[in-house]
């Protein structure tokens, strides 16, 4: 048997060449992959960039959106002073009540029972105290109810107006009222008419407003 001594040689020699286009394959696969790992890694890094910008964008538009009308009319209420604490720049004014009663006949029950509007000079309480001027009050008496000291009053008799002043005011019953019960009672003359749905009548008392004194000119 003839041995080739080349043989082996040779087939070392092709295993050698086989082998340089394995490495290169390999070689290229590798920096294949890595490419393939900078293009991944790359790619996240871009959407991570546009996730953070649009998240970015969204929160800035949210912050300058115009808000809502209720909630606009909500801050501009919640501006607006409370009544409390806006200061009342209002004058106060009053106006006076106006004041004034009519003297009328001299007479009785009868006469107060006329119902015409005046006050009846009425002799039922006597004559130990002043006179006394009485109206029911349904027919124009109960205009004294709210009368105290000090309301001036303009009182007309025979057309004639005079002003005069309440210096003082007396209650007393409607029913078994006698002239004791005025005893004392001062004035130049007395108005009476009684409460509505009371067992009492009023008295006030009146006094004529002196006129005001004048200097002579020069």
């Amino acid at each position: 048997m003839t041995i080739d001594p080349n043989a082996h040689m040779h087939s070392q020699t092709l295993d050698a060449a086989d082998a340089v286009p394995v490495s290169r394959r390999a070689a290229k696969n590798s920096r294949l992959g890595a490419l393939r790992n900078l293009w991944v890694k790359a790619s996240i890094a871009v959407m991570l960039a546009a996730g953070v910008t649009t998240a970015a964008i969204f929160t800035i538009q949210t912050l300058q959106a115009p808000s809502s009308p209720a909630a606009a009319a909500d801050r501009q209420t919640t501006a607006q002073p409370t009544p409390a604490e806006t200061p009342d720049t209002t004058a106060q004014t009053s106006t006076p009540t106006s004041a004034a009663v009519t003297l009328g006949v001299v007479g009785g029950q009868a006469e107060l029972d006329r119902c015409d509007g005046t006050f009846t000079h009425t002799d039922l309480y006597g004559t130990t105290q002043p006179p006394v001027w009485a109206a029911h009050n349904n027919c124009g008496g109960d205009v004294i109810l709210p009368w105290e000291i000090g309301q001036e009053i303009a009182v007309t008799i025979n057309g004639v107006s005079t002003t005069y002043r309440v210096v003082e005011t007396r209650d007393t019953p409607k029913k078994g009222a006698t002239t004791a019960d005025l005893a004392g009672i001062g004035g130049e003359l007395l108005l009476q008419t009684c409460y509505y749905g009371e067992n009492r009548m009023k008295f006030l008392a009146l006094d004529p407003v002196p006129a005001t004194a004048t200097t002579p000119a020069g």
